[in-house]
């Protein structure tokens, strides 16, 4: 008995956490295909979230107890699933994944990928058994953002510093959004509020503790070219110029343009001269959240225009 996949008897099923046009199938042909020189009898079964929903068989010989069952071709009847396969015929198994609830974070966690297992089981006559390893892949979207240079912080959130500049000033950079994932990311941009930490002695405090002691928490004076979006992954890479500059890769035709990373533009504008620094947070739509800061410094002297 061969079974028509890839791999070594395993199958693989994807599903997303929401509704979409190009979502991957949640039920998959599978053909079983008896090689030897004799008819081979059979039942079919599955375990885990996997069921058999249509079977099909160009075989002329028919299971010695299928034959004695009632018919059951009306509206949602079971497929057969008892066998007599003759050689070199097949018999064409539809499986579909039944994936859980995506609110149900117990059995499918908010993580990029979540595996479930099951099989199909093959019980012959003769009393052995053959399986065939089904695996379902729950996936979740994912974004995060590539800056021109390095800018993790000691806590390994980017951290982007728009410099000092004057307060009749403003100041621009820009980052790419990209999507890590297969699933597209449907994401909103949102302001959140630095959470509160205990009063610790000054001097056991860290330099990234000190600063944001003094920083101004004001997400006014940090403007976004675009808040909101989907974007379809993966993502295509950067292409890196002679200038250091990382660039989207230049698209072959209009369906790899959408999937090029997306370029988000910041305005920093500051009120006084004081250090602002603001988080702000990408929430992805069933999927995992991204966090990016942004800081600058106001001043009063002309020579922080900016260019």
């Amino acid at each position: 008995m061969k079974r028509k996949l890839d791999g070594e008897h395993y199958f693989n099923f994807y599903q997303w956490p929401t509704n979409h046009e190009e979502e991957p199938s949640a039920i998959e042909k599978i053909c079983l295909v008896n090689e030897t020189k004799a008819n081979m009898i059979f039942n079919l079964s599955t375990e885990g979230p996997f069921k058999i929903v249509a079977t099909k068989t160009n075989s002329g010989s028919t299971h010695p107890l299928a034959a004695s069952k009632p018919s059951s071709k009306g509206v949602g009847s079971k497929p057969e699933t008892m066998f007599s396969l003759q050689p070199d015929k097949i018999v064409q198994m539809r499986i579909e994944f039944i994936p859980p609830d995506p609110t149900n974070l117990a059995e499918w966690p908010v993580v990029k990928a979540c595996i479930k297992k099951g099989l199909i089981r093959v019980a012959y006559a003769n009393g052995k058994f053959q399986t065939f390893n089904l695996t379902g892949n729950l996936l979740r979207p994912k974004v995060s953002i590539i800056t021109m240079k390095p800018c993790k912080n000691e806590k390994g959130t980017d951290e982007i510093d728009l410099g000092e500049i004057n307060i009749e000033r403003s100041m621009r950079t820009m980052f790419y959004l990209i999507n890590e994932t297969t699933v597209p990311a449907k994401w909103n941009l949102n302001y959140v509020k630095f959470p509160k930490k205990a009063t610790i002695g000054y001097m056991t405090k860290t330099p990234l503790e000190i600063e944001n002691l003094n920083k101004t928490d004001d997400p006014e004076v940090f403007q976004f070219s675009v808040s909101e979006g989907c974007l379809k992954g993966p993502s295509l890479p950067l292409r890196v110029t002679p200038e250091g500059l990382a660039l989207p890769s230049v698209p072959k035709n209009s369906t790899e343009e959408e999937y090029l990373p997306l370029k988000i533009l910041v305005n920093f504008k500051p009120k006084a001269n004081i250090l602002y620094k603001s988080m702000f947070r990408f929430v992805v739509e069933n999927g995992m959240t991204y966090d990016v800061i942004l800081k600058g410094k106001g001043s009063y002297e002309e020579d922080y225009d900016a260019d």
